[in-house]
């Protein structure tokens, strides 16, 4: 039982009963609103083996309007937590209860919201070599990776600084194979230069040579 209802419960006060009354109940148990109960009168026709009693008894709460010729149809109804006294339709219409319930969404959106950023902010992974959290974007970057691959472990920052190392360590070899190339080809070079003036030189010693003989 709510607090609600036992407020309201104990408001009711008993009376005759009237055309609201009947109203509440099934067409067929309308004259048990009307007979005494078995504690008034033994002989009452809802009386049951002289001590049990199928009557229904009436009550009303004072705090209503009784005068209203509306009946049940009239201001009768009231909305537990409301003071005021509405028609039915009234009473069954919601608008604050709408309203609350849009601000009780939201609040429990944000608090999902809540809940989930401190489960991933808990299950964020930390840099092995510096013990910086990662960011989103790298905890991203390496989640859809399909592949596993050395760095991972690394936060953005330590990962970019180990591919800008790795990159200066690639240009360095290049440069030192360019430049092993050029000079390999200056020693070619160098080499077939002495070996045309070598055989420039001996030619007039050979054109002689054929003379004298």
């Amino acid at each position: 039982m709510t607090p609600h209802f036992q407020e309201w419960l104990s408001r009711l006060e008993r009376c005759e009963p009237n055309a609201m009354h009947c109203t509440l109940v099934a067409p067929t148990k309308i004259p048990s609103l009307f007979h005494p109960c078995v504690t008034e009168d033994k002989n009452s026709p809802t009386a049951i083996s002289g001590s049990g009693c199928t009557c229904r008894r009436a009550f009303y709460d004072p705090t209503a309007d009784p005068a209203d010729p509306a009946g049940a149809a009239g201001k009768a109804w009231r909305r537990l937590g409301r003071d005021e006294w509405r028609t039915l339709g009234e009473a069954l219409d919601n608008p604050d209860g709408d309203r609350l319930y849009a601000v009780q969404w939201e609040q429990a959106r944000q608090r999902q919201a809540e809940r989930e950023a401190a489960q991933r902010e808990a299950q964020r992974p930390v840099c092995a070599r510096c013990g910086a959290k990662f960011t989103d974007d790298r905890q991203d970057s390496i989640r859809w990776h399909s592949w596993r691959s050395e760095g991972d472990d690394l936060c953005g920052p330590c990962a970019q600084e180990d591919a800008d190392h790795a990159e200066a360590e690639r240009v360095a070899r290049r440069q030192a194979e360019e430049a092993a190339a050029r000079e390999a080809a200056e020693a070619e070079a160098k080499k077939n230069r002495r070996l045309l003036g070598r055989r420039r030189r001996d030619r007039p010693d050979r054109a002689a040579a054929r003379t004298e003989g």
